[in-house]
């Protein structure tokens, strides 16, 4: 069995390209060291429609978001990290799959270029270092 890793990341909001490349591009680049990519984006993508220049929307039937969160979270109990592509960018979704990973034991991996720069400091710097 492969090390899995549970991707996070803003989507809503977003150009459905931009959330497309990054995701595909976290997984090419773990592959190639045998780290497989669960991404919850796979099965939600059904939802955004087609226009890959089309910005994800934030309005989801209470029973449609509370689908996508438990699966959400069965996924992230599957995994063995979770990746926070976005942590340049807030996102109340990811902030609080990270904070379920963590509270069940799992690291945590961020990617946040401006952070790392000192351009940008807040709660996901000390909380996850």
């Amino acid at each position: 069995m492969s090390f899995r890793v549970y991707t996070s990341g803003k989507m809503s909001n977003r150009l459905v390209r931009d959330v497309v490349a990054e995701r595909k591009l976290a997984t090419t680049e773990l592959a190639k060291h045998g780290i497989h990519c669960v991404d919850p984006a796979a099965a939600e993508s059904q939802l955004w429609g087609t226009n890959r220049k089309a910005k994800i929307s934030a309005k989801f039937k209470r029973r449609v978001m509370a689908a996508m969160v438990a699966h959400d979270l069965w996924l992230i109990r599957r995994s063995d990290a979770v990746l926070y592509l976005t942590a340049d960018i807030a996102s109340e979704g990811s902030l609080l799959e990270v904070a379920y990973a963590k509270m069940i034991g799992l690291p945590v991996v961020i990617v946040a270029p401006e952070r790392v720069k000192g351009n940008f400091m807040g709660w996901v710097n000390i909380y996850i270092p």
